[in-house]
Order: structure tokens, then sequence, then C-alpha cells
């Protein structure tokens, strides 16, 4: 969090800082050691010690260290550290090369934050993977791998509510690659918005189609992500694009996270009211896996809560899942919401979401997600 001390107290506290901060490292140089501050907040410490277990013992004892309060005229300051190791000659025999698996090592550690990590063969084959991944997803697109599948979600009848829209990837290279994983690398990458642009296009277009030609009406709900809401033209080209396929915008349902709320609460707010009076859906997706508050929610204009598959998996035989999904349903009816419970795999799971209130349910009980041809016949067959 070094960053925050030169936004909010300006960069001469910010310099005072790093000297204390290099004071401290300098504290554990052995004869032959070299302490660089390499850029900004990054600090390369070469040791000859060979010792692993001294190497931990170092790395441990320089976080506790970096970690005590800096007294900088009349402030005070906690700050943390992230610290990846690599060793030569046993992960390289270049410097480029040594620091390179340093830094890879420090950004493991990063995830967690104040500790260390020091690389390993799984890291660099991690690494290797999510640079291919990054590289062959430039492409995907172009290449028509990407493709759309859809998810039933049904009634306590039975009877088929909507489906959900959810993105594929199928790569040569890679074979399947999980949406988990690379829909995290576009968003890093800057691709989810030609990313989420196809998923709306194709998923309004292909259902609508369906629908035409089945004569019947059904919800299709699209996930948007965090980066693709906060896109300057996000609303306007999601509502030339439901103009343009002539889609009824009440059978509409947008899926949000709540890590949406990481960012402008009020600007988000604006967009999801603008949607709420068009008609759209809105639906709060993983709901009690993330950030929002009992506050947040009361304020926005959500339609409907979706119970995560997380809580759904457990509430046979846990308990604490049971009393969290109960828990749930109760906050939606309060805030007269619409319950949807995913990953229902079981009768049985059907019948206690079922006996709490739960409106709808999707999951494998019902059906795998479909692609649009095999999705073509589920819907003749509950009809």
């Amino acid at each position: 969090n070094f960053k925050s001390v030169n936004d909010y107290y300006g960069h001469d506290i910010g310099d005072k800082v790093l000297k204390e901060i290099a004071n401290r490292l300098n504290s554990f140089k052995n004869y032959g050691d070299d302490l660089v501050r390499y850029s900004g907040d990054e600090f390369l410490f070469i040791s000859y010690e060979t010792d692993f277990e001294e190497i931990k013992l170092m790395a441990q004892a320089i976080i506790n260290k970096l970690y005590e309060p800096y007294l900088i005229k009349q402030y005070t300051f906690i700050l943390g550290s992230s610290i990846g190791i690599s060793q030569f000659p046993k992960n390289g025999t270049t410097f480029d090369e040594i620091k390179r698996y340093a830094d890879i090592a420090m950004y493991e550690s990063k995830i967690e934050k104040n500790k260390y990590t020091i690389f390993n063969e799984d890291i660099k084959n991690k690494y290797l993977e999510k640079a291919l991944i990054e590289q062959e997803l430039k492409y995907a697109l172009a290449k028509n791998e990407i493709y759309m599948m859809y998810q039933p979600q049904v009634d306590i009848n039975g009877s088929l509510y909507g489906v959900e829209a959810l993105v594929r990837w199928e790569n040569k290279k890679l074979g399947f690659v999980p949406p988990d994983k690379f829909i995290k690398i576009a968003e890093e990458i800057g691709l989810m918005g030609k990313l989420g642009s196809f998923v709306i296009e194709t998923s309004l277009a292909e259902i609508k189609n369906l629908q035409n030609e089945m004569n019947i009406d059904f919800h299709l709900s699209i996930n948007i992500s965090v980066k693709q809401f906060m896109e300057v033209k996000f609303y306007e080209e999601l509502i030339k694009c439901i103009e343009k396929t002539k889609f009824d915008k009440a059978k509409i349902t947008l899926e949000i996270t709540e890590n949406i709320f990481i960012n402008d609460v009020n600007y988000i707010l604006s967009i999801l009211n603008k949607l709420r009076k068009n008609g759209i859906c809105i639906s709060m997706d993983d709901f009690g896996t993330g950030y929002s508050s009992l506050s947040l929610l009361k304020k926005l204009p959500i339609d409907e809560l979706k119970i995560d598959k997380s809580f759904v998996d457990d509430i046979i035989d846990d308990k604490n899942a049971l009393s969290m999904v109960t828990s749930i349903i109760t906050i939606a009816k309060n805030l007269d919401m619409v319950v949807l419970a995913e990953g229902v795999e079981k009768l049985k799971q059907k019948e206690i979401l079922e006996s709490y209130g739960c409106n709808l349910f999707q999951g494998y009980y019902y059906s795998k997600p479909l692609k649009i041809e095999d999705l073509k016949y589920f819907v003749e067959s509950k009809n």
C-alpha cells in the first residue's frame, strides 16, 4: 500500500518512507550481499546465502520488520511487503532470468500479500500456461473458438422459466479452457469489452431466433463482468443490441456479482436504475460470497437473488449451509426479490429449497448447459 502514501501525503513523505525501508533492509545484509532500489517501491536483494532454511527465516524476518510502524513527522504508516525468491544457478544462469523468476514468485506472493514465495517448476508452469492462454485468447474470437451454451432455469413445477447464457472456449493447443480461467485473463489484458459484446450479441440473437422458431417466450440471463459494466458505452451498446434483435426487454436478466461494488457505487446505481426503467431485470449472482452488505442491498434495484452453488451443495447435511440459504431466502422475500438457486443436482436439494420458498432452480438435476440446437430439444420436451 505504498502508493496510498504518495497519493494522500505527497512524494516528500513517500521518499522518507522509502529511505526508512532501505535502512531496515540494509540491516539484513551480510558481507558481499547487494541491495538495490530497482524502481518505485521494488527492491532487489542479492544474498549469497544458499541454505534454504536460512533464506526462509530471513524472508519472514524482512516481512516482519517492514510491517513495523513507520513514524514520519506526525504520521504513522503500516505497510506490507511481498517477496519473490529465485536461485542461481538452479532457476537460471543469467541475471535477467533470475530476476524474472523472482518477479513471477513475487506476484504469487501478492495474491495473498505479506508473504514470501520461492520460485519452483509449478509456478513456472502456471505462468507459462497463463502466458499461452493470453496469446491464444487474443485470436480466439477471430478463429471462432468462442461459443455460447445455455443452462435451463425452471420454476417449482419444473416448467421452463429461462436460460442462463454461458460462454465457452475450446482451443487446438489448450483444449477446453474453463471460463473462470480465461475470463479473468480477458479482463487483465483488456479483451473483456470484445468478449462481453460477443456474449451479448450472440446469446440475444440465438435465443431470439429459437423463440421465433418455436413461438415461445422465456427469460435470458446474461452475466456481466465488472470491467464490462464500467465501460463508458456499455449501457448504450446493450440497448442498441437489444433493439436490433427485437428481444423483449422484460425477458432479459443481467447477472452482476457482488464485487462490482468495489467500484464507484453511485455510477453503478445510475446504470442499474436506467436498466430497470427499461424493464430489464437485474440479478445478484453468487450472493453471500462477496462484498455487498444488507444496507447496500436494500438501495439497489435488484429483482433476483441467486444462491451460489457452494451453499446448495451442502444443504442436505450441513446445518450451517442450510442456515445460510434460509437467511438468503428470507432477505430476498423481505426485499420483494425472486430467489434462484443454482447448482441443484438432487431432488432432495430442490425439495428443501422449495420448502423454504425458493422460486427458481438451475442445475444438473434439470439439465447441463446445452448448445443452442440441444436447447431446442429441451424446450420441446417441456411443451
